[in-house]
């Protein structure tokens, strides 16, 4: 309340500052955070910024000199033509407007022909009547028998529109104006038309000479057969010159569908022959040496990349015989490709001298502030810095949010953010002077208990978060709860070690008491889940104050407390763990897939299990059985040519498309692929459930980050706890706290899996259905 009254008050001073300037608010209020509630400092940055606003849109709105100057000829231009155009309008009436194209007939019809009706009247000239129309009134009056006068003064040179008309305005048949048309009219000697229609008529005598002698003769008939009347040619008057016609010698196809026909001569022929400068020798022996194409396979060849052809051919039988002789039933088809391997990854590890790396997953109830103490836990580390710490602290104040500042180090998305919960894996590192840990932020809602279980699958140990304030820890700890879910889960993914973060204490004022019950319940469950009492141990905290998180508390009511802090205990716990063989074939399971920025190549990371890798080693992927070259590693967060077993790792890969793998498939080596089951057996433990299990019975099977639909395809038998003697064969269904050999049947797709004794990350099931954890297990034998 207090910094609102201080705000609401710089508020009311910065205003007055600014006088009648007008500024938004909520732009107040930043420039108050930002100066630290100092007004004068807020008032003269709005005001700055202001008036440069006004210059700077006062200066836009002013027209420049050569806008002005360009507007300026525009309308001097516009008013010159207006006046042209009101001038000739004046001086020139409507009816005196001729086109250049009415004038030019004008023009030749008073030089070729002069009509009696304008020369016998000059002084008052009557409105002109067409050619048409005139030819058209004399018809009339003398009668529709009467045909068209035989005109006997060609020379006078009368006009092709005249002719025209007339040829129009006829009453007998077109053939026969075109006839006469045909006689008066003399071509001129130079027109291509007049060409074209010779041509033409030329065409027409050879068809219908060959259209008689191809009609039997018949002496019933003897009426003489008139040829049809030649086309005559219209002389427009305009000489038109068209280029000669001209086509290319026949192809053989050509002439084949064409060699029946006679006299056909459309024009005259050209053949189009280009010559090279070159001889026939080059021409011949072009085709003698290998094609730039032959040239790249053998190169290929013979550097590895194919194998080498045979010279001798091989007939189809022989190719068969072979084909069937080399297929076997139960053989793998393994890669081709093969490993050229030029680091020695042993004395690399010695060189290096590398420090352990650990990864840990947080677990535990919804809001019992795992987010807070692990962001708190990186604060002081120094894995986040204190320029990003106050941008987190400023943004959560102004969402009404204050004491989530430390979750958002590793809760980033909006809806994260918004929801105050956490919704997906966060993943996040730091070192010590002891190890490099990463830490596996797991949500703790039940909604995202798959979430957990895939965070789960590559941890070392696990951090259980547990709230102490009252009424808190047994809401957790509750059937519904997910306190108890989450330690079964982890226990049942192989994690064997566990630290209990007794987190909110100072919310009961450091009770020892509190502390102590909290103990006592949870070491006994933790014990029936089966972890051993070596390996739980208690650690009370507050993330929100820091008490105990990295630094000895100085805290008066912790002082019951003797043992180490939480960071403390955290490298006390590597120290219980074997390292990871590097020796081993490699398996990572694949944790995420996406293109790297500026890049082509597919980019996944994840944990290598066991083995190594290193840049230019070619590795296997399953299911999809491709096989990808490593470009790049990225080994926790640094760039190396090698990586071993433990390593958080981001392999760069080509010849790998985003389509052929997902989340979940595994990386292994070229030599020892990991098979993909669909049927397999499993010991399982059950749990506490409503309905015993029977065959047929369906669920959600999980193996690490991958999941698929399953059924029991068979209840093998019942198994002794303590001795895993077999108690019964075939039994009808399984109820809680059973131990059992079961026949599991993947429904959908095969995924990759392995037996538990040569790998514990891929040979571990879990069983859940309708969000409840069902059984979890291990794998003891995959059916092929």
């Amino acid at each position: 309340m207090l910094m609102l009254e201080q705000l609401a008050v710089a508020t009311a001073e910065v205003k007055s500052l600014l006088g009648n300037r007008k500024i938004a608010d909520q732009e107040i209020h930043d420039s108050l955070w930002h100066y630290d509630l100092d007004s004068s400092k807020a008032a003269k940055y709005l005001s700055d910024k202001y008036d440069k606003a006004q210059k700077k849109a006062a200066a836009a709105a002013k027209p420049s000199p050569a806008q002005q100057q360009k507007s300026k000829g525009m309308s001097s231009l516009l008013e010159a033509r207006s006046q042209q155009s009101q001038s000739q309008s004046q001086s020139t009436g409507p009816d005196q407007r001729v086109s250049k194209l009415a004038a030019l007939a004008k023009a030749r019809s008073n030089q070729t022909n002069v009509s009696p009706l304008s020369s016998s009247s000059p002084a008052t000239e009557s409105p002109r009547i067409s050619k048409l129309d005139a030819l058209a009134k004399s018809r009339a009056q003398k009668g529709p028998d009467n045909a068209l006068p035989t005109r006997t003064q060609s020379s006078n040179g009368s006009s092709s529109l005249e002719k025209l008309s007339r040829l129009s305005s006829g009453a007998g048949s077109s053939g026969a104006n075109l006839a006469k048309l045909s006689k008066s009219s003399s071509p001129a000697p130079n027109s291509a038309l007049s060409k074209l229609a010779q041509f033409r008529k030329q065409r027409q005598e050879q068809q219908a000479t060959q259209q008689v002698a191809a009609t039997p003769d018949d002496s019933s008939t003897d009426e003489p057969q008139t040829p049809p009347p030649p086309e005559t040619a219209i002389d427009f008057d305009i000489p038109v010159h068209y280029p000669p016609i001209y086509t290319s010698a026949s192809s053989d196809f050509g002439s084949l569908l064409w060699s029946g026909s006679k006299n056909l001569n459309l024009g005259s022929k050209v053949t189009n022959t280009v010559f090279l400068p070159t001889d026939s020798s080059q021409i011949r022996n072009a085709f003698k040496k290998p094609s730039p194409d032959d040239v790249v396979l053998n190169a290929q060849s013979q550097g590895g990349f194919a194998a080498t052809a045979s010279s001798k051919k091989q007939d189809p039988v022989s190719k068969v015989e072979k084909g069937v002789e080399s297929l076997k039933i139960g053989s793998s088809n393994k890669p081709v490709a093969q490993n050229n391997l030029k680091i020695n990854v042993d004395q690399e590890i010695k060189k290096a001298d590398l420090k352990p790396s650990i990864n840990f997953v947080v677990i535990g109830h919804v809001d019992a502030g795992k987010s807070t103490l692990m962001g708190r836990l990186l604060y002081d580390t120094g894995a986040v810095d204190p320029k990003t710490m106050q941008k987190y602290e400023k943004e959560s104040k102004l969402t009404g949010k204050g004491s989530f500042a430390l979750a958002w180090v590793l809760d980033q998305t909006e809806e994260e953010r918004r929801r105050g919960v956490t919704m997906d894996i966060c993943i996040s590192q730091f070192e010590t002077t002891e190890a490099k840990f990463t830490i596996v932020d797991a949500p703790g809602h039940k909604d995202f208990v798959p979430n957990m279980i895939a965070g789960s699958s590559q941890a070392d140990f696990a951090v259980l978060v547990v709230d102490a304030a009252t009424g808190a820890f047994e809401s957790g700890f509750s059937l519904d709860g997910q306190t108890k879910e989450h330690a079964v889960l982890v226990r049942s993914l192989g994690v064997d070690a566990i630290i209990v973060a007794v987190n909110k204490l100072d919310t009961v004022d450091w009770a020892e008491a509190r502390f102590q019950e909290i103990e006592v319940q949870l070491t006994e469950f933790l014990k029936k889940v089966g972890f051993k009492t070596e390996q739980i141990s208690f650690v009370p905290t507050s993330g929100l104050l820091g008490t105990n998180v990295v630094k000895d508390s100085a805290e008066k009511g912790l002082g019951w407390y003797k043992g180490p802090t939480l960071l403390r205990q955290l490298e006390l716990s590597h120290q219980l763990f074997k390292p990871k063989d590097h020796n081993l074939k490699l398996r990572l399971i694949i944790a995420d897939v996406f293109k790297a920025e500026n890049s082509s190549d597919l980019t996944i990371s994840g944990r290598i299990d066991t083995g190594n890798v290193q840049v230019g080693e070619k590795v296997y992927l399953a299911p999809s059985g491709k096989v990808a070259t490593v470009k790049r590693i990225t080994r926790n967060a640094q760039a190396d040519n090698w990586a071993i077993a433990g390593d958080n790792v981001s392999l760069q890969m080509s010849d790998i498309d985003k389509d052929d793998v997902i989340v979940g498939d595994v990386v292994c080596s070229l030599d020892a692929p990991v098979k993909s089951a669909q049927k397999f057996s499993c010991r399982l433990v059950v749990f506490d459930v409503s309905r015993p299990i029977t065959i047929g019975a369906r669920f959600i099977a999980h193996r690490g980050r991958t999941n698929a639909p399953c059924k029991v395809s068979k209840l093998v038998s019942t198994l002794d706890k303590a001795t895993g003697q077999v108690v019964k064969s075939r039994p009808r269904h399984l109820t809680s706290g059973q131990t059992a050999v079961v026949e599991i049947t993947l429904e959908s797709r095969a995924i990759p899996m392995e037996l538990f004794k040569n790998s514990k990350e891929l040979g571990r099931i879990v069983l859940r259905k309708e969000g409840t954890t069902i059984a979890a297990g291990v794998v003891d034998d995959i059916s092929s």
